[in-house]
């Protein structure tokens, strides 16, 4: 009790937030800088063991946070290679004759070869319709298809040289570009150029001695073949389908690096708007705190998003239609929508001193997502799938790039990071209100107790004994004042004259019984040699009176306005102000000398506008 009365009459600042919003009567943390304070605090005067410990502290929570996430992505990239087994990729033979069933045994024999990816062999597709189905809708990486007749077209080109045999029609490399460019193009489509490359380096030159035996022991001529020379230089070859290709080179860095400030603006953004609206959700309940919190950041999100897409628009990125820029407004919406709950989560429901690490640690795992492929990584990387950033990137690429069956993989995992912690919000800001009106509660409960303990007056050969119950609290048994009744009329005579205005000045003070305190224009000041007297007398004083005259000067304060808490209070005003009663009307103020306390007059003078802010 004592350490709330020095909060309030001496001005003291409290501990900084640590514990659970709401706790001890704490608002929610919305000063985006709150965890490097709490991270640097220190004590005044601190000790070699508390700076250590201090440093090991931050040591261990960077370690954990960064440095472990970090060292564990780079070494993954030297051990890429071990673990492209994790790609599929199709091969299907529509030919089933001599270039299929090659290049089928050829596939089986390599797949077993350290550092492949892995070749999936399928014999029952009909079509390549059916192959294409596949890739697209995600079950494979990427497909090698040896289309029908293949070698029945070589065998009619060898027969009856063409000079118009097109040997890319003998294989039919399909892949969707779009679905990831930092994988298909760097491993996908790698990977079967360089299957197909092995593969000619041993078909093309038994393609070449079957010829000629077949010519030696016809005793053909080959004359005829140079009218078609590709049927023994090049008699396979390949084509590429791209279900959905890149729409500019830079794609993938460049909305990597993008939706990294979106995501940094976001929750910037989310911050600013909590610590704005804040002052007006303090008194209000539940339900109008959340349409208070959200309808202003869902708005302001909304202009971010579309201020960006326009400019999109305006310096030169192609739109084929109103659906696709549509579409990259509300994939742009949706990450920030899913950043900004994640920020009022930490707000609302997470201590303040565990903010840095989560925040650390989710920022890390989140940027990690996007520059490398998950495929490659340990399998401690598999939460990956389910981080918001890796989505939210994934479908702006998505939509980019026209891949909009692939969207049904990022829309429920966005919507199930921006719905959780909202559901739990109201309940969050429930709990914060009912224990902060606990503790402001017992803060008055405290403050009437204080001001029922009535001051003692005892009269003795004419002087004033005043004496103070809250010496014994303190072990100070002797902390008492002796004052004559003229010092205690010139006392209260001259609070009344230098904080209030002449108008409003009382004629009588409740704890001098009847005495009647006489006005200034009316009566004599008090003699000089007397006031003389009692300012030696305060200069000289020594630091225990003057503890003691603050606190027997306390008990002058008039009891607290008990409507502190109701319709008149001002929920801005501080509490000091609510309870002197300085905020609501500062002409009335009933405030006593305090000429010991080195900062008297702040005490007694009514908050101006900027302090009440």
């Amino acid at each position: 009790m004592a350490a709330r009365r020095r909060t309030v009459f001496g001005g003291s600042r409290r501990p900084r937030k640590t514990g659970v919003p709401g706790k001890d009567g704490e608002e929610s943390e919305t000063n985006v800088f709150n965890f490097v304070d709490i991270m640097l605090n220190m004590p005044e005067n601190p000790s070699w063991k508390q700076v250590v410990m201090k440093l090991l502290k931050v040591l261990s929570l960077m370690t954990i946070a960064y440095f472990a996430l970090m060292a564990l992505y780079f070494a993954a990239e030297f051990q890429s290679t071990a673990r492209l087994k994790n790609f599929n990729i199709l091969v299907v033979d529509l030919d089933r004759s001599i270039i299929g069933n090659r290049f089928l045994n050829f596939t089986e024999v390599n797949n077993a070869v350290p550092g492949q990816v892995n070749w999936m062999i399928q014999t029952d597709y009909k079509d390549v319709k059916e192959v294409v189905a596949d890739v697209e809708r995600g079950l494979y990486w990427g497909a090698i298809v040896v289309q029908p007749n293949a070698s029945t077209m070589l065998n009619k080109a060898l027969a009856t040289p063409l000079s118009d045999y097109d040997p890319t029609k003998a294989f039919l490399f399909i892949y969707d570009g779009g679905r990831d460019p930092l994988v298909v193009k760097p491993y996908v489509v790698a990977s079967m150029y360089s299957q197909f490359l092995q593969f000619t380096k041993i078909f093309n030159p038994t393609w070449v001695y079957i010829v000629l035996s077949f010519a030696a022991e016809s005793n053909a001529t080959l004359v005829e073949l140079t009218e078609a020379p590709q049927v023994l230089g090049i008699p396979v070859a390949f084509e590429e389908m791209d279900l959905h290709p890149p729409t500019a080179s830079i794609i993938t860095s460049a909305t990597s690096v993008a939706y990294i400030w979106i995501f940094l603006v976001a929750g910037g953004s989310t911050y600013m708007v909590a610590h704005i609206v804040q002052p007006m959700t303090r008194y209000a309940s539940v339900r109008r705190t959340i349409i208070t919190l959200l309808l202003p950041l869902l708005l302001f999100l909304c202009s971010l998003s579309m201020a960006y897409s326009v400019l999109l628009l305006v310096f030169g990125v192609p739109f084929e239609s109103v659906g696709q820029f549509m579409s990259l407004f509300m994939s742009i919406l949706l990450l920030q929508a899913v950043v900004a709950s994640l920020v009022l989560f930490l707000i609302f429901l997470i201590p303040v001193v565990f903010i840095p690490i989560i925040t650390t640690t989710f920022v890390v795992m989140n940027v990690i997502a996007i520059f490398n492929p998950v495929e490659l990584m340990p399998a401690f990387y598999q939460w990956v799938y389910a981080m918001p950033f890796l989505n939210a990137v994934q479908m702006a690429r998505f939509v980019l790039m026209g891949s909009y069956n692939r969207l049904s993989y990022n829309l429920p995992i966005l919507f199930a990071w921006i719905m959780v912690p909202i559901t739990l919000l109201p309940f969050a800001i429930t709990r914060q209100k009912r224990l902060m009106m606990e503790a402001l509660e017992m803060e008055q409960q405290e403050w009437r107790q204080a001001y029922a303990r009535q001051q003692r007056h005892y009269f003795d050969n004419g002087q004033y004994r005043y004496y103070d119950d809250r010496s014994f609290e303190d072990d100070d048994a002797e902390d008492y004042e002796l004052y004559d009744r003229d010092t205690v009329k010139k006392q209260h005579r001259w609070s009344h004259e230098s904080v209030r205005p002449k108008s409003t000045r009382s004629r009588s003070h409740p704890h001098l019984g009847d005495d009647t305190v006489r006005d200034s224009s009316t009566h004599a000041r008090p003699d000089t040699a007397n006031s003389d007297s009692d300012r030696s007398h305060d200069e000289t004083g020594d630091s225990d009176n003057d503890q003691r005259s603050v606190n027997n000067t306390a008990q002058w304060i008039p009891p607290p306005n008990p409507l502190i808490f109701g319709n008149n209070a001002s929920p801005s005003a501080p509490l000091e102000s609510q309870v002197f009663g300085t905020h609501q009307n500062p002409s009335f103020i009933e405030m006593p000398k305090l000429s010991r306390h080195p900062y008297a007059s702040e005490l007694a003078r009514p908050h101006t506008p900027d302090e009440v802010k």
